[in-house]
Order: C-alpha cells, then sequence, then structure tokens
C-alpha cells in the first residue's frame, strides 16, 4: 500500500525535528567539554539523552515516511505519538527562549 501525504509529512517532520534536536544538544556536549567549569549537575546526561531523543526521532520519521512499517493500528499510534513529541519539543523550546529573553531583559533593566 501507499504512503499518504500525511505520513510522508509527519514522518520527515519527525525527522528534520530529531536532526535539529541532536545537532542541539551535540553543540551543548560540545560547550560542556570546551568549559567544563560553567556545566551544571545533570547538563551531561540530559545532553545525552536528547542525543538519543533526536536520533530515535530521526529512525522513526524515516520509518514512517518511507513505509517501512505495515499499516495498521501501530502506524497510527505512531503518527500521534510522533505529533505530541514534536508539540513537546517546540513548546519546551519557545519556554526556554522565553525564559532566556525574560533573564536578558532583567539584566538589562537592572544595569
Amino acid at each position: 500500500m501507499a504512503v499518504t501525504s500525511f505520513e510522508q509529512a509527519a514522518g520527515w517532520f519527525a525527522a528534520a525535528g530529531g536532526v535539529w534536536t541532536a545537532l542541539r544538544h551535540v553543540t551543548t556536549l560540545r560547550a560542556i567539554r570546551a568549559r567544563p567549569d560553567t556545566a551544571e549537575p545533570g547538563d551531561v546526561r540530559s545532553g545525552w539523552k536528547g542525543f538519543a531523543t533526536g536520533l530515535l526521532l530521526i529512525l522513526t520519521g524515516v520509518l514512517l515516511a518511507t513505509g517501512w512499517m505495515a499499516r495498521g493500528a501501530a502506524r497510527w499510534l505512531l503518527c500521534i505519538i510522533l505529533a505530541a513529541i514534536l508539540v513537546w519539543f517546540v513548546s519546551s523550546d519557545l519556554a526556554s527562549w522565553r525564559r532566556s529573553r525574560a533573564r536578558r531583559g532583567s539584566a538589562s533593566a537592572a544595569d
């Protein structure tokens, strides 16, 4: 059976989100390695966990987009799970961005 365009789009968005997540966490891990004195407890573990999550997203996105999985309830469940993961990643990154902007704003107001 052919892969629907929704499944292709969801798969490639998941793969793109996985690449972005993995690269972001690799960058964090490299920064921690370059300056270990600035790392907080749990940063390395969180970086590796995020990198592994990114790789998992890439794998599932490619599986979904290329139709390597059999059609059925598992495929739709995977679509729902991937959509939830992508929404969670975007919302957590937006929250992080808003916190950093708020910190920068309060730091410049204090000067």
